[in-house]
């Protein structure tokens, strides 16, 4: 994580979902478009289970190791270079809040979240877009 922070601006974050299919666009969409060197794949992980039991945990674990596994192929096949592809993923039962908190942790100065078809994500993605402004400009005061 400290290297990551501090790569600074050269790191592009891309904020992915557990499905594969539906951000598949928006990460390619990114690294073709913006040029990215580095790569910092974004995850927040929404547990199902309010206590799952080992071996669920364990079947989870596999789950999310393989998508995110995915997500890394994708990045390579794009032809950024294994090294410089990076992954952060948090548990957390509001995807909104475990955004703000990989923000925050992370320093992240870019962050590319696709434009979903359930409007609630587009309204997290609008409040996020506000607390980050707000946050930018106490910053710069």
């Amino acid at each position: 994580m400290a290297e990551l922070m501090a790569m600074g601006n050269d790191v592009v974050h891309i904020a992915v979902k557990n499905d594969v299919k539906e951000s598949r666009s928006t990460l390619v969409w990114a690294l073709r478009n913006l040029g990215a060197k580095k790569v910092c794949i974004l995850h927040v992980y929404e547990p199902k289970f309010a206590s799952p039991t080992a071996r669920k945990l364990e079947e989870l674990d596999a789950i999310m190791y393989e998508t995110l596994h995915d997500y890394f192929d994708i990045c390579q096949q794009e032809g950024v270079n294994e090294d410089d592809i990076y992954i952060s993923c948090i548990e957390m039962n509001d995807v909104k809040q475990g955004i703000l908190e990989l923000i925050h942790y992370s320093k992240i100065k870019m962050l590319v979240m696709g434009a979903a078809s359930d409007h609630h994500y587009s309204e997290y993605a609008l409040e996020i877009c506000y607390i980050l402004k707000s946050l930018s400009s106490l910053l710069l005061t």
